[in-house]
């Protein structure tokens, strides 16, 4: 149920909104996302945004530990790739497909690797130009 549930808010494009008071434009009905203005934060901090923003962490956990989803940290490129770009739909894991970018999904990849060492982000806000821990 709560796999269903999470899956419908990824769907929604519900998933981690921004605070209230934050820029919010709207496309096809739904709030719209703009990060284009955000500075670049190398590919883990990157990554890390996008693993917020797109809600990974509802399924996957936190760092990708694995909560109602598996365990993916340190996932190869290759089979993050298949599973964001088709989703698994026999796991609840919806398609990214038209929302990630191959910079995006190298950059989740990047994150996923940097979790356990030193250099592993772990701030939530997204949103903010410059995140601290």
């Amino acid at each position: 149920m709560r796999v269903m549930f999470a899956t419908a808010l990824l769907a929604a494009g519900l998933a981690s909104p921004p605070p209230a008071g934050a820029a919010t434009p709207v496309a096809a009905g739904r709030p719209a996302i703009v990060t284009a203005a955000l500075p670049n934060l190398g590919p883990a901090g990157n990554g890390r945004r996008k693993w917020v923003q797109f809600g990974c962490y509802l399924c996957h956990g936190s760092n990708g530990g694995g909560q109602f989803g598996p365990n993916i940290q340190h996932a190869e490129l290759k089979d993050l790739n298949e599973a964001v770009k088709q989703g698994v739909p026999e796991w609840g894991m919806p398609s990214y497909g038209k929302h990630a970018t191959a910079t995006d999904i190298a950059n989740l990849q990047a994150y996923l690797s940097s979790v356990g060492t030193a250099s592993e982000p772990t701030w939530w806000d997204w949103w903010v130009p410059q995140p601290t821990q």
